[in-house]
């Protein structure tokens, strides 16, 4: 049994592409950043998604999906907070992401909030 569900991206030349990890259902926003990004630096954008979401058939492009069997892609929460905060300094505003529990709403979890610490 594979790690990967499905997919089917293809890398084209000339083509930028930057990586969105996370829910299907955010798809839309990533075709407005690539509009976006292809507009403000007039080169061809385009983007990857890694998603959990498994459905019978996908009508998207550049589409991994990651099998929900394997578990080895999640991480002790102290784990993932310590890699999101390693990329500050690193990446500038907006685009360090934000570590955040789902279990019992969106909750960012930072140093502070997380046991152990």
């Amino acid at each position: 049994m594979s790690d990967i569900y499905f997919s089917n991206f293809q890398l084209e030349e000339d083509t930028q592409y930057f990586l969105y990890i996370g829910e299907l259902k955010n798809y839309g926003l990533n075709t407005y950043l690539k509009k976006a990004l292809s507009h403000i630096f007039s080169r061809k954008f385009d983007f990857i998604s890694i998603v959990p979401d498994i459905f019978e058939q996908y009508d998207y492009e550049n589409l991994i999906v990651i099998n929900p069997q394997f578990t080895h892609f999640r991480v002790p929460i102290e784990k993932g907070r310590d890699i999101v905060e390693s990329m500050n300094g690193n990446i500038s505003g907006d685009a360090i992401p934000r570590y955040i529990a789902t279990a019992g709403g969106k909750t960012p979890l930072h140093r502070s909030n997380v046991s152990g610490s």
